[in-house]
Order: structure tokens, then C-alpha cells, then sequence
């Protein structure tokens, strides 16, 4: 099931990430398993749920080479998260906020990206409005539920011109 495309502003926040280009989007699985463990040797919890920022889109609707894909665990707590060169290019950083993006959930299995995406970019067009940067793939259900469940959860944002 989708929800209705609704406008939004979203909050900046400070993220562990790391970022990758891979062939495919089951590939993501292993630079999730890498972040996590990161994220345990460091002994970070997660402030929030984690989400996927796709760098270049054209990929992410299948019409372009390699998928540029980071993978975010939002953080709080001390501001000196020691990471370094032996955490595979993890990294620290305040990911900024948004002053408006566009935004659709998926509730049901995975397999539902492609028309979620779809819905989301036919909006956008209809409302003759302009994405502006990467787009955001948040898993609210990501480590409680198998992807292909109909308990996934993902909401999919995409940054508009104000």
C-alpha cells in the first residue's frame, strides 16, 4: 500500500554513514552489515531509524550505471565518535535538513519500490515541481521485519526546489 504524496520540511541530523557505488541494490545488504559493525565496535546506538541516500538517481530509476548509495545510522550522544581509517570509510557528519521534500510510504513488501517511485516522481511532475538533490530511502521497519514482508516500511523522500 502507498500513502498519498504529502510536502515537508525535514530536521538536519547527525548521521554515521558510509558510502559506496555498487551494481545492484541487493549489494546494499553488505554495506549495511559493515556500518553496523562500526556502529557496535564503536558502541553507537541509533537515534532514529536508518535510511539509504541515493546519490545519483538516474540509477536508482534504472537508467544509468553504478547506484552511488550511502547508508545512514542517525546518532546522538558525544560529539567525538572516534572513527578512522581502519572503519572502511565510515564517517561522522551532520547530514542537513530540508526545507522541502516530497514524500511517499511504502507499507508492504519490498517489491513495491519501483511503482512507490514511480508514484512519487509522477507527482512531482504533475505538480510541475523540481527534485534538487539526492533522494532518502528510511526503513521504519527495516531490523524488525523481513524486506519482503508485508510489515516493510520505507518512506521515500525527495528534495524540491523551495
Amino acid at each position: 500500500m502507498l500513502t498519498s504524496v504529502v510536502t515537508k520540511s525535514t530536521d538536519g541530523i547527525r548521521v554515521l554513514s558510509l558510502r559506496r557505488e555498487i551494481d545492484a541494490f541487493p549489494e546494499q545488504g553488505a554495506l549495511w552489515s559493515t556500518l553496523n559493525a562500526v556502529a557496535k565496535r564503536l558502541d553507537v546506538v541509533a537515534s532514529g531509524p536508518p535510511f539509504a541516500v541515493h546519490h545519483n538517481l538516474g540509477a536508482v530509476v534504472g537508467k544509468e550505471g553504478k547506484i552511488d548509495v550511502e547508508v545512514c545510522i542517525p546518532v546522538s550522544g558525544p560529539a567525538d565518535i572516534a572513527v578512522d581509517a581502519s572503519m572502511d570509510g565510515v564517517q561522522v557528519y551532520q547530514l542537513p535538513g530540508q526545507s522541502r521534500v516530497a514524500s511517499i510510504t511504502l507499507e508492504g513488501s519490498c517489491m513495491g519500490l519501483p511503482q512507490a517511485y514511480t508514484a512519487l516522481f509522477e507527482w512531482i511532475k504533475e505538480h510541475k515541481e523540481e527534485i534538487i538533490g539526492p533522494t532518502r530511502e528510511i526503513y521504519s521497519t527495516m531490523y524488525t521485519a523481513d524486506p519482503m514482508s508485508d510489515e516493510y516500511r520505507c518512506e521515500i523522500q525527495a528534495p524540491l526546489a523551495s
